[in-house]
This record gives structure tokens, C-alpha cells and sequence, in this order.
């Protein structure tokens, strides 16, 4: 209990000052940028979200890294890693969290009397007491993608843009998005019907909509949206001013329209200390670094940078590495291609070669493969590597460089054909059926003593934890958890 005690009060400070103290800075940060420069020149969605991730990043590595050194283990340096990454994504999954509801609340509310008097640099959320006659016809612009849990649902969306004002600077359109979604199951005529009756529906209700009874308008910023409404808009095929702005009517008031990221920041704030006092019992402690630390002669904080060095391929851990460098490697090309990082359209993914049964029947076997190099956006990429290097940490130096690659494709492979097998005629994209199949693989060694509980009690139980709930996740939302499961009974039975 004492050692317990010791390591705490060692290690606990430096992570709350971290995380409090860092969470403070850049919520004071933020807050200061968008009171002064609400119109921020880039995409907010890409300031809210790679800024919180590189930022927690340098704050683990600098403050904490150096404190983790006290914990003996038998292998320190990887449990160095799964403390560290257990601190990034607690800290920032709440500096996101935050981030995007600053974004809402400081958001002001511009209120004009017509649309003659619409600003050129406009706030996020207007008011229009006078909407004009609705006496022009829109523009319009139908789509149809994947979306729901497995991909199974087709979903139909219309877009309708109507031009309110424009001048030499700046043009405003009101737009409309109206989408109904069907199972993608249906065959070919089922669908054809249901987009007809959409169709009429969507129609229909265009011409009831009375734009004079909305509470207010929200501008439409990047993203797949706004792409459909200025796809729309080109179809007028007049020349548009340097600055077009699409605004979207809202029915919820003004003083409503912040969500729950606030409650989600502090949760995620709060997960990280929790889990340290959780698995910090199963750590043994190095008396002698700590004696070392407290005299200031520790290591520098530069010497751990282990999870960079992942991404250099080395004579330990070479597998590891190139895995992980070809997945952001062509996550970066789709991205330079004109993909959309954070939200990619399913059309893209299926075109750089995504997991598709129509394709696979048509001849396109590789996609059994390719889909698994694939990412759904930043996130999805980030979460996956995050696996990937949490399983790695014991899991490659028992196996060799050539027989953890083809573990990998191999599970990989029997994740898409167990998702083509169970989930219906969609797409799927990510290597989470490969990675869960090196989990599967990892488990398989504990009963054959190749590890042992005892001493890799910490780790194990941090994997049984992301496992489970990658599982749990898997029931709740769009996640491919057939791939899942077909590449972790893989990895248990070709693990040994």
C-alpha cells in the first residue's frame, strides 16, 4: 500500500496539473480566437480536432512521459506506451469534445431586418424578420450513399438551394435538405420505388414549407452538405461571386441550439486519472529512478518518445511499423485526392477499392484485401492505430516480421469474407477486423503459457477492456463488428 501510495503521489499531480491545466489553456485559447476571429479562415471541423490531438500529444510527452519512468515492469517501455496512450486519449477526446461546443456557444446570432441587409462577413447563426416572396424556382441536387449499422441502410438526399441576394461580393441562398433512407437490402425495383415515392414526398412538402415561420438560420459550413448545395447551385450555371453563403433553417431556438459536449469533455477529462488509479496497482515501482527524479537527475523527457519511433520500422518491431505507415500513407493519398478526412463520401471509398459485394460479384476479388488499408475518415485511422500498436507492444516480438504480416492479411481477409457472409450488399473500409484477429492471437498464447498473467496482468487487462468494448461498440453503431469477430476467431486459431 505504501509503494501505492508512493507512486500516486509521483505521478498523480503531474497528470491532473496536466490535464486540468492543459485543458484550461486551450479552452482559454480557443475561447480568445473565436471572440476575435469568428470567421476563422479554414475549416473549423479540422482546427477543432488535429489541433487537440497534436496538442495533448506534446503535453503527454513533456510532462508525463518522465514521470512514467518509476513503474517497473517487465517490459517498461511498452507499459510507458499504454499509460501514455490511455493520457492522449483522455485528454484529448475532452479538448475535442470542448472545442466543438465553444464552437456552438460563442457562435452569435446576427439579426437583419431583410435580406438586402445580409453582411458579407456573416456570424454562424442569422435572424431574417422579412423573408421575401418565394417567387424563383431552386436549384436541386439528389444523391444517394450508404450509412447505419454495417452499412445497411441506402440513404436518398435531396438539396435545394434558392438564391436570396447577390451582388458583386457576396451571394446568399437558402438551402433545403430533405433525405429518407431504405434498407440496402431491397433489390433494385423496392429501391427504384422507394426513391420515386421520395421524390413526391420531398415535393410535396417543398411546396408547403412557409419560410417566414423558422426561428432562424444557420450557416452551412464544409463539409458533405454543403458540397450537395453548391453542387446545386452550379446548376444555375451563372457566374457566383468570390463568397457564396448557404444558409440552412433551423426550427430549434437560438438559446437551445448547444449540445452535451461539455458533459462529454469532463467525462473524458475525468476517464484518465480513473484508469491510472485502476492499473497503477499492477505496476511495480522502480525505487531507484524514483530516488533518481526526485534529486533531478531522471532521464530527459525526449528519451520516450515511443510512439513516433513506432513509425520507424526497427530490427524489434519492423512489422508494426510498415503496417503503420502504409495504412496513413494511403489514408494521405485519398486525402490529396479530394477525399473528405472527416467524413469521406461512400462513393470515394468505393472507387479506392472498399469492401463492396457488388464489385467482389462483378470480379473484383482484391477489394477482399484493399478494403482492409481503407479508413473512414481521421478518427477511424486514428482508433485503429491506436489498437494496432497497444496489441504490437507484446504481440510482435513473439512472432516473426514475416509470419505477423501474413497473421495480419490473413485475419484481414477472413474479416471481409465473414462481413460479406453476414452484413448486406453495402461497403466496408478499415484493418479492425486484421487488428481484432492480432488480439485474438494474443489471447490464444495465455493459456499456452506464452504469456504469462502474472506478469503481463496490467496489459492483458487493458486489452480485454478494448476488445470488449470495441465489441460492445460494434452493437450501438456503424461498425462492421462481423468483420470483427471473422478476424479475431481467425487470430486465435492461426495465433499458435
Amino acid at each position: 500500500m505504501r509503494k501505492y501510495y508512493l507512486k500516486l503521489a509521483h505521478i498523480l499531480p503531474t497528470l491532473l496539473g496536466m490535464t486540468v491545466g492543459g485543458w484550461c489553456a486551450w479552452m482559454a485559447l480557443i475561447l480568445g480566437i473565436f471572440i476575435t476571429t469568428p470567421q476563422l479562415p479554414f475549416d473549423p471541423v479540422l482546427f477543432n480536432i488535429v489541433g487537440p490531438l497534436l496538442y495533448s500529444g506534446i503535453l503527454v510527452m513533456v510532462f508525463l512521459t518522465p514521470k512514467l519512468r518509476i513503474l517497473d515492469f517487465k517490459k517498461k517501455d511498452k507499459t510507458i506506451s499504454a499509460f501514455q496512450g490511455i493520457a492522449w486519449v483522455s485528454l484529448s477526446g475532452s479538448l475535442i469534445a470542448g472545442s466543438m461546443f465553444l464552437l456552438n456557444y460563442t457562435a452569435q446570432l446576427t439579426h437583419v431586418a431583410t435580406v438586402d441587409a445580409l453582411p458579407s462577413n456573416p456570424e454562424r447563426y442569422l435572424r431574417i424578420d422579412r423573408m421575401p416572396q418565394r417567387t424563383w424556382l431552386p436549384a436541386s441536387q439528389i444523391e444517394s450513399r450508404y450509412e447505419g449499422k454495417n452499412n445497411n441502410r441506402l440513404v436518398f438526399s435531396y438539396a435545394f438551394a434558392y438564391p436570396l441576394i447577390s451582388d458583386s461580393t457576396a451571394a446568399y441562398w437558402l438551402g433545403l435538405h430533405f433525405s429518407h433512407s431504405e434498407k440496402s437490402s431491397l433489390s433494385d425495383e423496392e429501391l427504384d420505388l422507394a426513391y420515386r415515392h421520395f421524390q413526391k414526398r420531398t415535393l410535396l412538402d417543398l411546396e408547403a414549407t412557409d419560410f417566414a415561420s423558422f426561428h432562424h438560420f444557420k450557416l452551412v459550413q464544409q463539409g458533405d452538405k454543403l458540397d450537395r448545395f453548391n453542387a446545386a447551385i452550379d446548376k444555375f450555371q451563372v457566374p457566383q461571386p468570390e463568397l457564396t453563403f448557404v444558409l440552412e433553417p433551423s426550427d430549434t431556438p437560438y438559446e437551445e441550439r448547444n449540445n452535451r459536449g461539455l458533459s462529454f469533455s469532463f467525462i473524458f477529462l475525468a476517464s484518465g486519472p480513473l484508469l491510472f488509479l485502476l492499473f497503477l496497482p499492477f505496476c511495480r515501482l522502480d525505487v531507484k529512478t524514483l530516488r533518481k527524479q526526485k534529486i533531478g537527475s531522471g532521464a530527459p523527457w525526449y528519451r520516450d518518445l515511443t510512439w513516433l519511433a513506432i513509425l520507424v520500422p526497427r530490427r524489434s518491431m519492423p512489422a508494426v511499423a510498415m503496417i503503420s505507415d502504409v495504412l496513413i500513407l494511403v489514408f494521405l493519398a485519398m486525402v490529396f485526392s479530394g477525399v473528405n478526412f472527416i467524413h469521406p463520401r461512400g462513393a470515394d471509398l468505393i472507387a479506392w477499392g472498399a469492401l463492396h459485394e457488388p464489385s467482389i460479384d462483378a470480379g473484383e476479388w482484391w477489394r477482399l484485401f484493399t478494403g482492409i488499408f481503407l479508413h473512414g475518415g481521421v478518427m477511424h485511422l486514428g482508433n485503429n492505430l491506436f489498437g494496432l500498436v497497444f496489441c504490437v507492444l507484446f504481440l510482435e516480438e513473439m512472432l516473426s516480421r514475416w509470419r505477423f504480416l501474413w497473421l495480419f492479411l490473413l485475419c484481414g481477409l477472413a474479416g471481409s469474407v465473414v462481413s460479406l457472409w453476414w452484413n448486406d450488399p453495402a461497403f466496408s473500409v478499415g484493418a479492425s477486423g486484421a487488428i481484432m484477429g492480432l488480439y485474438g492471437a494474443l489471447f490464444s498464447f495465455i493459456p499456452l503459457k506464452v504469456i504469462q498473467w502474472k506478469d503481463a496482468k496490467g496489459f492483458l487487462l487493458l486489452a480485454f477492456i478494448f476488445v470488449g468494448f470495441t465489441f460492445l461498440f460494434g452493437l450501438t453503431r456503424s461498425v462492421d463488428n462481423a468483420a470483427h469477430l471473422g478476424g479475431f476467431i481467425a487470430g486465435i486459431i492461426l495465433g499458435p
